[in-house]
């Protein structure tokens, strides 16, 4: 690939809305809206943080399920360099106030859901000085200054020249811990440049696409794979507010998509709707993106809905692009893809020797151009400069070369989780169930789940007496985001641990659902996305 000039979102934005301003952009269940109208709503929009007192390198968060404002807000801190802060609308208690916390946000926007959440927060161990509430909802606040997004675009549309380059930050996006809480990614915008290139590059999204998906944009797959490349390619994609497994592929019909984007859970629930159901949608999509998916599922997929499969990818926030699977190519069963068009990647040994093709080892990437991977941690030195070593940036996930000359997937980090899409630190759920009065000390680990992902076990020593099971549950529900919440426990006397205290935690593994194990949720538990209270 050309590794070119760095072109960054806004200056894309601007370019594509003065030479076709009437081309359909984005849409959230409503009409359309072109790149003239995203492109002079974010002046508006960036005018009114400006009034606020907002200024480059200032953070603010965004606390917003899937809707409009939240692109609007990308583009116009974009235009700023203000760092946007996208924060997990599930996120409640300790995981709220820790990013927070951590990244400085001077203000926050969000829904009245959000506006609930703040309101009983201490925001004195905070930096958020202004809230902006979407929907109206003025919370009783003290001392944040708060006022409505509606607002914000009262103030004209006059910007002054602001100086962004493309090694500037654009966004915080928090990862999951594995020695420690979240950390938080440092993303420029020359990062959601070439990410977009590198997708467009193994054509998963083409010119003139229009994608429909149920990703959110608080999330890089969402937020960059999807919205920057589809702005970066001249696409469109329609966002929808939630994904409903009985309803996603006649969404996907009735838009005239031509590529779907979601996660493996989401094409497992998909499929597992009666066949006699399904749209007539053979010759309608160039592609179906569902991120990882097993060999049977793309078959069957690929025969009911008449479309090719992409599922050989592999990335993290840290580096979103690493692996992918160019569609022009043969597909290779059973491998995350080749190395992104702008990364190098090895498999390396604990000295950081390559190690043979075939063999185990970890992931080691480093970029070849700039901003093709992230800035490092934001104010943690320390763990940007443990995970790169010879230049190499190292994954921490395990992973082989194969003869073809692409990768496989291993293993993932030892004590990090996925479930329901969604990034789990096993640190940062021990601190929070840890708060129970009746917990003394707990270790979580994955199991495996017949939905793809992991299920979560909560491994427990009770403080006293053993809390019930369905009072257990209720708290999780409370404290805990949605995803996070463990569907198996099991007490235990002890936990196993070596000669410095640490938690053997591969003896748990290697337990997994023994005969004390109580299954809290059942398999067929869902709590309500819209339970954020």
């Amino acid at each position: 690939m050309d590794r070119g000039s760095v072109v960054g979102p806004v200056e894309q934005l601007r370019g594509w809305a003065a030479a076709d301003p009437s081309a359909p952009f984005v849409k959230f269940g409503g009409e359309w809206i072109t790149v003239g109208e995203l492109d002079g709503k974010t002046d508006r929009v960036a005018a009114g943080l400006l009034k606020l007192g907002l200024v480059k390198g200032d953070r603010l968060a965004i606390m917003l399920p899937t809707a409009v404002e939240y692109v609007e807000l990308i583009f116009a801190c974009a235009k700023l360099g203000i760092v946007f802060v996208p924060i997990n609308v599930f996120l409640k208690g300790e995981f709220l106030r820790h990013q927070l916390s951590t990244s400085g946000a001077r203000a926050v926007v969000g829904d009245a859901a959000a506006m609930t959440l703040l309101g009983g927060m201490d925001l004195a161990t905070t930096s958020v000085q202004f809230i902006v509430g979407v929907d109206g909802n003025a919370p009783d606040l003290s001392p944040p200054m708060y006022v409505s997004y509606a607002s914000l675009a009262e103030h004209g549309s006059e910007l002054p020249e602001v100086s962004v380059r493309p090694d500037d930050l654009m966004s915080l996006m928090f990862t999951s811990g594995t020695t420690g809480l979240s950390k938080a990614c440092k993303l420029s915008h020359a990062y959601y440049f070439q990410v977009a290139r590198m997708y467009i590059a193994a054509e998963w999204v083409a010119a003139g696409d229009k994608i429909v998906t149920a990703l959110p944009l608080y999330h890089a797959g969402g937020q960059i794979a999807v919205l920057m490349s589809a702005l970066f390619s001249r696409s469109s994609v329609s966002f929808l507010a939630e994904f409903h497994a009985s309803t996603f592929m006649r969404q996907v019909h009735e838009e005239g998509a031509t590529t779907s984007w979601g996660v493996a859970a989401m094409a497992a629930a998909v499929l597992a709707q009666p066949e006699s159901a399904d749209p007539p949608m053979r010759g309608q999509l160039r592609l179906a993106v569902w991120i990882p998916l097993d060999i049977p599922r793309q078959e069957e997929f690929e025969r009911r809905f008449g479309t090719r499969v992409v599922c050989d990818g592999y990335g993290q926030t840290e580096a979103t692009a690493i692996c992918l699977n160019p569609v022009s190519q043969a597909r290779l069963p059973g491998s995350v893809g080749r190395a992104a068009s702008l990364i190098e990647v090895r498999i390396v040994d604990d000295l950081d020797n390559e190690v043979p093709d075939g063999e185990t080892g970890e992931f080691a990437i480093r970029p070849l151009a700039p901003g093709a991977i992230f800035s490092g941690y934001w104010e943690n030195d320390t763990a940007t400069v443990s995970t790169i070593t010879n230049l190499w940036y190292h994954t921490g996930d395990y992973g082989r070369k194969t003869p073809e000359g692409a990768f496989a997937f291993v293993d993932r980090k030892k004590d990090a989780m996925r479930r329901r899409g969604e990034n789990v630190s096993s640190i940062e759920l021990e601190v929070a169930i840890r708060q129970h009065p009746l917990v003394d000390e707990v270790a979580v680990h994955a199991v495996p789940s017949p939905m793809t992902e992991d299920d979560i076990k909560a491994c427990i020593v009770a403080r006293g007496e053993r809390p019930e099971p369905g009072e257990l549950l209720k708290y999780f529900e409370t404290h805990l985001p949605y995803f996070c919440i463990p569907r198996f426990i099991e007490f235990f006397d002890e936990l196993p641990v070596n000669g410095v205290g640490r938690v053997l935690k591969h003896q748990l593994r290697e337990r997994a659902l023994g005969t004390g194990t109580i299954d809290l949720t059942g398999d067929k538990y869902s709590l309500s996305r819209e339970k954020r209270r």
